[in-house]
């Protein structure tokens, strides 16, 4: 499945499911309108957006993990959704990657910062007259 068709199928579980405006799932999922709107239409998109959205539908008791079942209809969702012990280790485990993913952007941009900082300040040093 490419972003497209995930975009298609989340479009899908938002109206007919949740029942709500792009901007108001957005606002669930702690992100703008305008992220989510691109996640949708199949031109954005990140690991990070798909572990958010599948916790997010796993909260309300939601079959998050037929969004990838093929062939996809929206209604499997809807289903019941009784975890065996194996689901519910895997949705612990698919939120301690969320985690930890989350943890290890959080140490690139400090990083990433760290760098620029050097940069600017040995620019600074070969501007600076010997």
């Amino acid at each position: 499945m490419d972003m497209t068709e995930f975009g298609r199928r989340i479009r899908q579980v938002r109206e007919q499911i949740l029942e709500m405006t792009q901007t108001e799932l957005a606002g669930h999922l702690n992100m703008s309108q305008a992220i989510y709107s691109r996640a949708e239409g199949g031109v954005g998109g990140s690991l990070l957006f798909v572990f958010t959205m599948l916790n997010y539908l796993h909260a309300r008791n939601l079959r998050a993990h037929r969004l990838f079942r093929e062939p996809f209809d929206v209604a499997y969702l809807r289903q019941e959704a009784t975890l065996s012990v194996p689901d519910e280790r895997a949705f612990e485990l698919l939120s301690e990657l969320k985690d930890h993913a989350r943890a290890d952007l959080e140490k690139t941009i400090v990083l990433l910062e760290m760098m620029a900082q050097r940069h600017r300040e040995r620019s600074e040093e070969g501007d600076t007259p010997a």
